[in-house]
């Protein structure tokens, strides 16, 4: 999708869907590790949706930012130590935000704000729940 107006609607559908298998998942009693992950997807998606109507974020980055911020937030609320599984999401993040700049598709701060977005959102729900 070359332009922030074609990404609306699949982000928008995304993220009702993302919203649907966070309530199934809440209803049928899952791990509530494994339901706030869900959670914190769904308002990445959905963030993504509402920045798409002005700018052209990295799904992308948002994505590997979202495992990052999660991978985190599981360490310090669980205490233990993920410091490996964090080092190697920072350097595929790395690698997936080269690539993204090497094939044209993002400039360098819609890679930056995509993986902040991720990062924070993720991070941010896993904590306050």
């Amino acid at each position: 999708m070359e332009n922030n107006k074609e990404r609306l609607i699949p982000f928008f559908v995304t993220s009702i869907l993302y919203f649907f298998c966070y309530y199934m998942l809440r209803r049928l009693g899952a791990p509530q590790t494994i339901v706030l992950f869900v959670l914190a997807a769904a308002i990445n998606v959905f963030t993504l949706f509402l920045l798409s109507f002005k700018y052209k974020i990295s799904a992308h980055m948002a994505g590997i930012g979202g495992l990052t911020g999660a991978l985190i937030a599981i360490s310090f609320i669980l205490k233990i130590n993920l410091e490996y599984f964090i080092i190697g999401a920072i350097i595929v993040s790395g690698i997936i935000g080269y690539s993204r700049l090497k094939l044209e598709t993002h400039k360098q701060y819609q890679i930056y704000i995509g993986w902040f977005t991720g990062l924070i959102i993720s991070s941010v729900i896993l904590f306050l729940f």
